[in-house]
């Protein structure tokens, strides 16, 4: 086995493969799914050259995730905040140390900010859910927008023509799951043959 060599380039291209395979839906609640780990195994492979197994492609992704989890918290204290002019952390060296130990993974941020935030936040933020603006089907309660109507008033809320689906399966053994790519034209049938039966 090959040791991964997880370079900023790398890095960047395999960022860029994990976003665009959540965003097709190969992902489950915490990681990518069987078809996602097979596709960016393959993707990864024809623009670097270089083949690495599953177990290294989901080391990654948990190092990632914990990069921007901190990255996240570390943004979130008081007086945090990155300072694009100094390229730094804006905090004094005392609370800087505090963070270090409250965050883990905060430590490569005092002077470099987290690089693919973009990408790691498709591939994390729903991951990181609060609970304060999404609905929890278990909770029995309703979200309410700001002026307290869901979905402005419509008690069906239509789905756009150009808007996926989403597939819910009672597995997670790859049976249902959306491949990127996928016809349109296909799938705006399928919903309109549902729809009628």
């Amino acid at each position: 086995m090959v040791e991964a060599d997880w370079s900023e380039e790398n890095t960047r291209v395999v960022c860029r493969l994990f976003a665009e395979l959540v965003r097709c839906g190969n992902s489950s609640s915490t990681h990518l799914n069987n078809v996602g780990y097979k596709s960016v195994i393959g993707k990864f492979h024809e623009e670097t050259s270089i083949l690495y197994n599953r177990g290294q492609f989901k080391n990654k992704w948990a190092k990632l995730k914990a990069q921007y989890t901190a990255w996240k918290d570390l943004l979130k204290q008081t007086s945090i905040g990155w300072d694009e002019k100094k390229g730094t952390v804006r905090t004094n060296n005392d609370r800087w140390k505090k963070m270090r130990k409250e965050i883990p993974e905060c430590g490569k941020f005092k002077e470099k900010r987290l690089q693919n935030e973009d990408e790691l936040k498709i591939m994390f933020e729903d991951l990181r859910n609060t609970g304060d603006d999404h609905f929890c089907a278990s909770s029995g309660l309703i979200p309410q927008s700001p002026n307290g109507v869901l979905n402005g008033g419509d008690e069906e809320a239509e789905l756009d023509d150009d808007s996926e689906p989403e597939e819910i399966t009672s597995s997670g053994k790859g049976k249902g799951k959306r491949h990127c790519g996928d016809d349109k034209d296909k799938e705006k049938e399928r919903r309109q043959v549902e729809a009628s039966g």
